[in-house]
């Protein structure tokens, strides 16, 4: 999970470690972000869906993750690991 409290998209990189891409598969990856155009927007009773989660399939290149963080948001990255 990661949290960008600034008015500027923030690039992110994440090194994966312990994951041995030879033998590894990961089923699932989906990034959820939820964010707002103001750090002042909130869901009320006349606009319940005002900052909803956008959900969007992660794509997982080899080495380091480049994940972009846009302003006032609230990431996290779900990845289902194969046994």
């Amino acid at each position: 999970m990661a949290v960008n409290f600034a008015n500027v998209t923030v690039e992110l990189k994440v090194k994966m470690t312990g994951l041995d891409s030879s033998n590894t598969k990961v089923s699932a990856k989906k990034k959820k972000v939820l964010t707002s155009a103001s750090v002042m927007d909130e869901n009320s009773f006349s606009n319940p869906e005002m900052i909803a989660p956008q959900e969007t399939i992660l794509v997982m290149p080899e080495g380091n993750l480049t994940f972009v963080l846009p302003p006032y948001s609230f990431s996290s990255l779900d990845l289902l690991k194969e046994s």
